[in-house]
């Protein structure tokens, strides 16, 4: 069983989605709309079963360059219960 959790800030203008990526398959997906270019904080959580071995898990979006501030601001919490 894996329980990810993840949260990124974001700076744009417009809808902006984080997507929540496991074995490169998307398990969940948010969105945020700003009329202005300002931040906005953003939530992705997904449990489920997997396999025994290794897994891949990570945030990423379809726009570029929008998510993040540097290395900080943002995190992804994996828990692996068996």
């Amino acid at each position: 069983m894996i329980v990810a959790t993840g949260h990124l800030i974001r700076n744009a203008a417009g809808r902006q989605d984080l997507h929540l990526v496991v074995d490169g398959d998307l398990m969940d997906r948010t969105l945020t709309y700003s009329s202005s270019r300002q931040w906005e904080d953003a939530s992705v959580h997904w449990t489920g079963a997997a396999d025994a071995g290794a897994h891949t898990v990570h945030l990423q979006s379809p726009q570029a360059n929008v998510w993040g501030c540097q290395d900080q601001w943002g995190d992804l919490d994996v828990l692996v219960l068996p």
